[in-house]
């Protein structure tokens, strides 16, 4: 009787692919970038986010050779030291600490104004409200666009702010002259006056805004956004007016924009790739549907002045362009669009390759085990199963593993 080998699956690339979440921010069928991952035939759905992690809820799956599937945070709670590496598992309690995400926002409207608890604050409200808060941690994020992308980031500048008091009098209902001297305490009063308007308050000035665009033709990237979303939120969200308190900011592809704890910001359109500390917990306070949080938000935010700066990639010595952050539980990099051939190793950690476009073929250059990947699916490859051969055809290759502390089992 002839047997077959065991195939050891930590000694060469293990496919995975990830699930995607509809909502109503979400590019409307093909249109959405995720369209052609998800092979969707059903041209109404807003298919606006495919998450490719591990986070209880939505998590990825491996494929085995055998045709059998097993959820990524499973296959991590039996084989954490395998895939990671002690240190890595142990500090991070058998999950992979970071997600990918790929995002399609409709620009007709947008994401939710909202910040990320820092890991403190974290702790507190997942302590107080589970079901609203699901994880005790961070989620610092970075942003790679796909297209232009298109997102509130901060507070403006003053001068960029006394212009919007300049063409919209009627925002010093919630910001006055005389406290443009107060520092930092300029935009916590704005912010704070401006959630207390309430129900009758904010679509007074809503309306008055709007109704200035038109009577007086007034034409900034402001007046723009403003006029595209109120047609989507009506005249009583508060995020209308909060969008001429914040910079508003363009990225483009090639570039990252990286989201740090507790900064408020919402992307209004564009495709992009994330990668983020892996956590669900979002505080929204405006331009949403969703169940706001506005007195966490008023809190928490960081208060000043930022002037957004986009990060510039480096290209390291596999070929990647990589983007540093702060964040501990992630690095990321890729390769632009195109064909070629690249030589990741795994000696110092186990990486996620993610594949955008016609085919990648990842191939154990010890073993000559190997995965083709289609559009958005993923190799793990596990820490020390030695190097691999990425080779892309008319696609791009996104690299993600822990950054912040060694990785060697």
């Amino acid at each position: 009787m002839d047997l077959k080998p065991i195939v050891d699956i930590f000694s060469g690339p293990i496919r995975v692919r990830g699930g995607v979440k509809t909502s109503s921010w979400g590019k409307v069928g093909s249109s959405s970038r995720i369209s052609s991952i998800v092979s969707s035939t059903d041209e109404t759905a807003r298919l606006a986010e495919y998450w490719l992690g591990a986070h209880e809820s939505l998590p990825a799956h491996v494929l085995f050779e055998d045709g059998s599937v097993q959820a990524l945070d499973s296959f991590l709670r039996d084989h954490a030291v395998r895939v990671l590496g002690e240190s890595v598992a142990r500090r991070y309690h058998n999950e992979l600490p970071f997600l990918l995400k790929v995002l399609s926002i409709n620009p007709e409207h947008g994401l939710s104004i909202q910040a990320h608890p820092d890991l403190e604050l974290a702790r507190r409200l997942h302590a107080q409200a589970p079901s609203r808060y699901p994880d005790p941690c961070h989620k610092p994020e970075i942003g790679l666009p796909l297209t232009p992308v298109t997102l509130l980031y901060g507070f403006k500048a003053r001068e960029r702010l006394r212009e919007m008091l300049d063409l919209f009098p009627e925002l010093r209902a919630i910001v006055h002259e005389d406290e443009f001297d107060q520092g930092s305490e300029l935009f916590r009063s704005a912010f704070s006056k401006l959630f207390a308007l309430g129900r009758d308050g904010v679509p007074a000035v809503v309306t008055a805004i709007a109704s200035r665009i038109k009577r007086d033709g007034v034409r900034c990237p402001e007046a723009e956004v403003f006029s595209r979303l109120h047609l989507q939120y009506g005249d009583s969200d508060e995020g209308l007016l909060a969008l001429f308190l914040m910079n508003l900011v363009s990225i483009q592809p090639g570039e990252g924009i990286f989201i740090p704890a507790n900064l408020p910001h919402a992307y209004l359109d564009g495709d992009l790739v994330e990668c983020m500390a892996c956590s669900d917990n979002v505080v929204r306070a405006g331009l949403t549907p969703k169940v706001k949080d506005v007195a966490t938000l008023i809190e928490m935010v960081t208060y000043s002045s930022i002037a957004p700066v986009p990060i510039v990639p480096v290209k390291d010595e596999e070929g990647f362009l990589v983007f540093t952050t702060p964040a501990e539980e992630f690095e990321v990099g890729y390769v632009a669009q195109g064909s070629g051939s690249y030589c990741i190793s795994t000696d110092l950690g186990a990486r996620v390759l993610m594949s955008l476009g016609e085919k990648s073929v990842v191939r154990s250059l010890a073993t000559g085990r190997l995965v083709e990947l289609s559009d958005g699916e993923a190799a793990l490859l596990p820490i020390q199963s030695g190097s691999f051969e990425v080779i892309c055809q008319n696609s791009s290759v996104y690299r993600a593993g822990v950054a912040g502390i060694p990785n060697a089992g």
